[in-house]
């Protein structure tokens, strides 16, 4: 476990606002923001020297599926590593990863708990109008519904477990993410009583 860090997760639809919203919150707080799909999309950027890992990883691109958790805990480790040391205590926001119940688990376990989750919650016409229009690689239209999909068998099965469960049910925090982002962000803001 790396000590002392703080932990958010920042769950919601690919094209929610997730990279977004961390992106602001670090420039105006200085959180530091680990996002999966950043380092996977970097760990692939040179493929002229072609190795398993990034094989891995361009076929879960291309298939819009989940990788294997031990793969995503290890590349988590090495970036929070980077940031980390004994004296200070960081707050990280984790965009989008963990993806599922067992993985949130693990990551706690191998972390230390979260001390919130944001869920930004956005409406699937609005996620696909965003998506198409950012210009990236693995963003088409067949590749977003199905990551939507995934989303909706697993990550959704973190939120209710989050709603559930007595004792962490305050974690939860849900956000419309449909609003313009300066109202989102106001409305994030509000959390940290900032």
């Amino acid at each position: 476990m790396i000590l002392n860090n703080k932990y958010i997760l920042v769950l919601g639809l690919p094209g929610a606002g997730k990279g977004t919203i961390c992106s602001m919150l670090s420039n105006d707080y200085g959180f530091i923001h680990i996002s999966i799909g950043e380092i996977l999309r970097e760990e692939v950027k040179d493929i002229t020297i072609m190795n398993e890992s990034k094989q891995l990883i361009l076929n879960s691109f291309k298939e819009g599926s989940i990788l294997p958790f031990k793969f995503i805990l290890n590349l988590l480790k090495t970036n929070i590593e980077k940031y980390t040391n004994s004296k200070n205590s960081l707050t990280f926001l984790l965009d989008g990863c963990p993806t599922d119940v067992e993985r949130y688990l693990e990551f706690e376990k191998t972390f230390g708990e979260f001390e919130i989750c944001i869920y930004l919650d956005c409406d699937e016409k609005t996620i696909e109008n965003r998506l198409i229009t950012r210009n990236r690689f693995d963003d088409n239209i067949v590749l977003i519904k199905k990551r939507i999909n995934i989303f909706k068998e697993n990550a959704y099965k973190i939120i209710n477990y989050l709603e559930t469960n007595n004792n962490i049910k305050n974690k939860l925090k849900t956000i419309d993410s449909s609003n313009n982002i300066d109202e989102v962000y106001s409305s994030i803001l509000k959390l940290f009583k900032i």
